[in-house]
């Protein structure tokens, strides 16, 4: 009798455990299906704000990514002279203008969000540079465009590191390959890097030896 209860109680507490992990199992698989669900909510709320969100003037009708910028036009000539600030020997060989409206969408509601509460977004023109990363992950993008997951271990530690300055920036620039679709015949001194804006909202000055 006191083995049978042994034996009984060893199956009771087995199936209890099995119960107890199909029940995380499940929850988990629910929140797997609610995620999803946000993702794909969180999509199409980017695209109706795109809709309705006024686009920045310089943007074309067209419905390409990346636009070509010709010297003929002022902006070519602005980016030009942020370039050569501190790289004076250095010249623009192509200039694209990225029309993405996932990523115009979701950074304007940011900007939007921070003037709301108060806080001035600190808005600024930085460079970065993406090392070994092609650039079309980040400018094809739909959600986020720089990502976390891609970035390394730098100074600061891991993070997304932007530079006023194009000499820091050009360190870890992309080298294109000759046989990128919007790069044919790239030479091997060129290197493509982004002009960025970045909202810094509330900004603290660290110096380097406070690293710590």
């Amino acid at each position: 009798v006191m083995l049978l209860a042994l034996l009984i109680k060893y199956w009771r507490s087995r199936k209890s455990k099995k119960d107890k992990l199909a029940q995380i199992d499940s929850e988990l698989d629910d929140i797997d299906t609610q995620l999803e669900k946000a993702k794909k909510r969180q999509e199409l709320l980017v695209l109706r704000r795109a809709e309705l969100k006024s686009k920045p003037s310089r943007w074309t009708d067209s419905t390409d990514i990346l636009i070509e910028v010709l010297p003929t036009e002022a902006e070519y000539w602005d980016v030009n002279e942020r370039l050569k600030a501190s790289m004076n020997d250095a010249h623009i060989s192509k200039l694209w203008r990225i029309q993405n409206d996932n990523l115009w969408a979701f950074y304007s509601f940011h900007r939007d969000r921070l003037l709301s509460l108060g806080v001035n977004d600190n808005e600024r023109q930085v460079w970065h540079g993406t090392s070994s990363l092609e650039p079309s992950v980040i400018y094809n993008d739909k959600q986020d465009g720089f990502m976390m997951q891609y970035s390394r271990e730098g100074f600061w530690g891991r993070g997304i590191y932007f530079a006023d300055k194009s000499c820091y920036s050009h360190h870890y620039s992309y080298s294109p390959s000759p046989d990128t679709p919007h790069r044919k015949g790239a030479e091997s001194n060129e290197r493509e890097m982004f002009l960025s804006k970045l909202l810094i909202g509330n900004q603290t000055f660290i110096r380097r030896e406070g690293k710590e």
